[in-house]
C-alpha cells in the first residue's frame, strides 16, 4: 500500500533542458521528473514559447511556432499566423488576456496510475504553470489519458476518461478553444494556491 505525503510536497526536477536551434532561445522543451518523497510520481514536457521576443527581432509567428509539431499545433489553434496575434476566439474566451504572444504548452503529463486520484496532476500542473508560465498569456493543454494511447477497441473507454481529464483540468479554469481539442487558460487571471487544490 502506497501511503501518500500531502499533495504540495511533489518536486519537479528538470531532466534535460533543450532549447530550439532554429528558434534560437524563443522555445524552451523541458523534460520534467515528478517527484514526492523522493519517489518518482511521473512525468511531464512542456515547451515554454517566448514567441513576443521572437517578433520583436523580426521573426515570423509561423516560424516561431515550428520548433516541433506540438508547438505548430498549438501555434495554429491560438494564432492568425497572417496577422500574427491571437485567434478572435481566444479574445472571446478570455477577457483578461496579458499583453505579449507568449505561451506555456504542456505537452504531455503522465501520473504513474497508484499516484492518480490524489490531486498530484493538478498541483502538478499549478507549478509548471507558476515557474515556467511566468510572462505567458496562456498556458494550453490537449487532454489525452496516455494509458490509451493505443485505443483500438476501447474508443468508449477512451472517450469517458478524456471527459473525467477534462472536468479535472477545468477545475484549474482551463477552457476549451472552440474549433479544437486544446484547452486554455489565461495567465491574466489569477491561479488558485496549491494549498486550495490539494
Amino acid at each position: 500500500m502506497i501511503v501518500m505525503k500531502p499533495v504540495r510536497d511533489i518536486e519537479l526536477q528538470p531532466v534535460d533542458p533543450e532549447y530550439a536551434a532554429s528558434g534560437k532561445e524563443w522555445v524552451q522543451s523541458v523534460a520534467l521528473k515528478i517527484v514526492q518523497a523522493g519517489t518518482d510520481v511521473g512525468r511531464a514536457e512542456l515547451f515554454s514559447a517566448r514567441v513576443q521576443d521572437g517578433l520583436e527581432a523580426g521573426q515570423p509567428l509561423f516560424s516561431l511556432c515550428d520548433y516541433a509539431q506540438a508547438t505548430y499545433d498549438c501555434g495554429e489553434a491560438i494564432f492568425d499566423f497572417n496577422l500574427e496575434e491571437f485567434r478572435p476566439k481566444i479574445c472571446r474566451l478570455f477577457n483578461n488576456i496579458p499583453p505579449t504572444l507568449n505561451f506555456l504548452l504542456i505537452h504531455r503529463m503522465e501520473i504513474e496510475p497508484e499516484y492518480r486520484g490524489k490531486g498530484v496532476g493538478l498541483v502538478v500542473l499549478l507549478k509548471v504553470i507558476k515557474k515556467w508560465g511566468r510572462g505567458c498569456a496562456l498556458a494550453v493543454i490537449k487532454p489525452f489519458p496516455l494509458q490509451y494511447e493505443d485505443t483500438e477497441g476501447r474508443e468508449k473507454e477512451l472517450r469517458r476518461d478524456r471527459r473525467k481529464l477534462i472536468n479535472y483540468y477545468s477545475k484549474l479554469g482551463f477552457v476549451r478553444i472552440p474549433g479544437t481539442e486544446f484547452y486554455a487558460l489565461s495567465l491574466g487571471d489569477r491561479l488558485p494556491t496549491v494549498r486550495s487544490i490539494s
